[in-house]
């Protein structure tokens, strides 16, 4: 996800945070009730919602779930975490697998010709890779398709 996505999907969240107080005077309040040496009020609030200040800090968006006892900023970031720290390892696999399946591919003719045995046990370590990389490549995706069921249940 972009950067400018993720700051979108961020104040969406906490604006839906902000409506659940029924407005911004009340979510001001829940934040300086929760953190009584700052002074939040709602214009500030409003313009970091609006995108003219940067959006707002992690303890304030702490005080508005904590208060509502709903975590929708909390349970994004955590999916964010995960999904972030798994896409590599998946994509890692597609990219091994498709590279040993091509040089298994194009040893292939080679499989039909009158081989000697060193070119023949070639062929078939290029083969035995590939067959490796897919399955590296299926944990690597059952790994991500039991942790989506996971998260979906949770």
């Amino acid at each position: 996800m972009s950067d400018d996505m993720a700051l979108t999907v961020l104040r969406a969240k906490v604006r839906a945070l902000v409506s659940a107080h029924q407005n911004l005077d009340a979510a001001a309040q829940a934040i300086n009730d929760r953190w009584p040496g700052e002074r939040v009020c709602k214009g500030t609030l409003s313009r970091r919602l609006s995108g003219d200040l940067p959006p707002p800090p992690v303890h304030h968006v702490l005080a508005l779930e904590d208060e509502l006892g709903i975590y929708p900023v909390t349970n994004w970031m955590a999916r964010r975490a995960h999904t972030v720290q798994e896409a590599p390892d998946v994509m890692q696999a597609v990219e091994t697998a498709a590279k040993e399946i091509g040089e298994a591919v194009a040893q292939m003719p080679r499989a039909v010709l009158d081989l000697d045995d060193a070119q023949l046990g070639r062929v078939l370590a290029e083969i035995r890779e590939a067959i490796e990389a897919m399955r590296a490549l299926e944990r690597a995706l059952e790994a991500k398709a039991s942790a989506a069921t996971v998260s979906k249940s949770g």
